[in-house]
């Protein structure tokens, strides 16, 4: 569990030449950091307070934030092979309900849902593959 949690946390991160950048959220500028203090941010737990570690690197020359990819495709290889899974199974049931309704804006409905469903699973074992 305690690995997830860095996991998680590691995403806020990219790796530097010297170093990695540190942000805050997806369209937050990225704040240069060293190793030490990504590992100091790593060891706060997942739901503790990192306002004490965000005021020692306020002040710090920002870099522009990070393509939105990057992190998307970081989130969906994040995601636990059981969730792609039961992801592709409700997409077919999806389906498959869809095509027995007879009633038109439930047929369609449980269609759309069930596409959505498989291929948000088809993205996250890509994903994992890539990784």
């Amino acid at each position: 569990m305690k690995s997830n949690q860095r996991d998680t946390l590691a995403l806020s991160f990219e790796t530097n030449d010297d170093g990695y950048i540190y942000y805050h959220w997806r369209w937050s500028s990225g704040v240069p950091v060293t190793v030490e203090e990504r590992e100091a941010y790593l060891a706060i737990p997942v739901f503790g307070s990192r306002h004490a570690w965000r005021k020692s690197i306020a002040g710090r020359d920002l870099l522009p934030p990070r393509p939105y990819n990057v992190v998307y495709r970081k989130l969906l290889a994040a995601m636990p092979l059981q969730m792609a899974i039961t992801s592709l199974a409700f997409g077919v049931i999806g389906v498959v309900i869809g095509y027995g309704s007879d009633n038109f804006i439930a047929r369609t409905v449980f269609i759309l849902g069930g596409i959505v469903f498989f291929i948000y699973g088809i993205l996250i074992i890509v994903a994992r593959n890539r990784c």
